[in-house]
């Protein structure tokens, strides 16, 4: 009854982190849309002098409104900010310095920066950081603040989900957070016997449907033998069923602490096998061992460990590999490009050693007669994806200065066409793709396109220039006419 009541208690906490996870999409959305009818039909109710994140439940709320706040209980586990503007996030209780985890910043305060709201570290007329500010108030971050690149043109802050690439919410990360927050509340020191997880160990074996049922019925004590018979209250004649002979004697025992001993087999690796552990096939031919010298009285051989790697191996063999999706780096024909585009080849290299970061564009026309190129570099930048987007802004920017209005912006970078043309969103760079999205508008005509290096190697290599020339914490910007 025991372990009985263990399996029902483990599947209770599966099923309430399932259940706050799915509840915790609704919170979500009240979260990301403030203005949908629902949001404010409870901000009316529930939280009106204050925000979603910061109202209470009471014992007298619906208990619709009880299960939104546990939803909006565990978006707080791995909630984070992307600053673009930072009008409307405050300094230093809002988790906005990483996107890794909810990170804010260490006091304590000033008593002039205790209301301060992040704008406030961001030059009102450059758009970017004020590096003096940010030395006098947070030195100990001054790295990672200027990691994160403000919006240009004022697009306000987002609230991020930091589980995902794209930071917004999914079922599927929330459960996995909602288990980890149960497992860390419920820590119980590792024993002997909680080395192998059978729920999740056994189904998820490399191996056939039969062994993974016969180990289940292993760890479950439903195999048939002689105590887990009797514990059933099945009585059988020993003398006319073999197998309750073995009830009580040294032949049983032996059996299932062979069994225990053969976990320890578990970390050794198949001998000519890649996709599993011997585990399942050593049980399997100590169960058919056990039984042969039960009813054929056939005695226990050498072979035995021989033959369950033999059949190891020739279960791993027959087994069809699925097939693998060939992934290509190939551009799209988009068809000859009409003579009165300009066409931009974008591109960018980045210095991992100090977060460097170097950008080149090229201006073409339709005809491939070249019209301008230009470069800049800065420090720091979080990753390539992020100078891939960085450069592909100031090209923007760049284009609408010269007064173009027909453009076609040709990119290395997959992820970040994707992210601009799907409107697919991406944490690390939400607040740059906003910009370009914006800029965007300034053009009668712009697409983005994927083009291979080897076709933008010119705005590659001016890239490469642009970043070795470049003196850390510093920034330069080069336009030739």
């Amino acid at each position: 009854m025991e372990e009985t009541y263990t399996d029902k208690e483990e599947g209770r906490t599966w099923l309430e982190a399932f259940n706050d996870a799915l509840v915790a999409k609704l919170s979500w959305r009240i979260l990301s849309n403030p203005k949908c009818l629902l949001a404010r039909v409870l901000k009316g109710k529930y939280f009106r002098q204050t925000t979603f994140l910061e109202a209470r439940s009471r014992q007298s709320a619906s208990h619709r409104w009880q299960g939104i706040v546990i939803g909006r209980n565990l978006l707080r586990e791995q909630l984070g900010i992307a600053i673009r503007n930072g009008a409307a996030t405050s300094l230093w209780n809002d988790p906005w310095i990483s996107l890794d985890s909810p990170t804010k910043p260490m006091g304590p305060a000033t008593e002039e920066t205790t209301s301060w709201r992040v704008s406030q570290l961001i030059d009102p007329h450059t758009k970017t950081w004020d590096k003096e500010k940010i030395r006098s108030v947070l030195p100990g971050l001054e790295q990672q603040v200027l990691c994160i690149k403000p919006s240009l043109l004022g697009k306000e802050d987002k609230h991020i989900w930091l589980a995902t690439e794209s930071g917004d919410y999914t079922s599927k990360t929330g459960y996995h957070i909602a288990r980890e927050a149960q497992e860390q509340a419920n820590t119980t020191p590792v024993t002997d016997e909680g080395l192998i997880n059978w729920n999740r160990d056994v189904w998820n074996a490399h191996t056939s449907q039969k062994l993974k049922v016969f180990l289940w019925k292993l760890s479950s004590g439903a195999l048939a033998l002689g105590d887990n018979l009797l514990s059933r209250g099945l009585e059988i004649n020993a003398e006319e069923v073999p197998i309750t002979n073995l009830s009580t004697n040294i032949e049983e025992e032996s059996f299932t602490e062979v069994i225990q001993a053969a976990r320890n087999w578990i970390c050794l690796p198949p001998i000519g096998t890649t996709g599993g552990t011997l585990f399942p096939w050593i049980c399997w031919f100590l169960w058919l061992t056990r039984n042969n010298h039960i009813f054929d009285e056939k005695g226990f051989t050498r072979d035995t460990i021989s033959k369950a790697i033999a059949k190891a191996r020739e279960w791993e063999i027959a087994q069809i590999a699925p097939p693998q999706k060939e992934k290509t780096g190939k551009a799209r024909d988009a068809g000859p490009p009409n003579p009165q585009t300009i066409v931009c080849f974008v591109d960018a290299a980045w210095r991992p050693e100090n977060q460097a970061a170097g950008y080149g564009w090229v201006f073409k026309s339709g005809k491939d007669e070249f019209l301008k190129e230009g470069c800049k570099a800065e420090a720091p930048v979080r990753s390539p994806l992020a100078a891939e987007a960085l450069a592909l802004r100031e090209a923007l920017l760049e284009a609408r200065s010269r007064g173009w209005t027909d453009l076609c912006i040709k990119s290395d970078s997959q992820t970040l066409v994707r992210a601009i043309r799907s409107n697919d969103n991406v944490a690390e760079i939400y607040g740059v793709v906003q910009d370009i999205h914006l800029l965007a508008t300034s053009f009668v005509k712009i697409s983005v396109e994927f083009t291979p290096r080897s076709q933008s190697q010119q705005a590659d290599s001016i890239a490469k220039l642009a970043l070795s020339l470049f003196v850390p914490f510093t920034s330069f910007v080069s336009r030739n006419n």
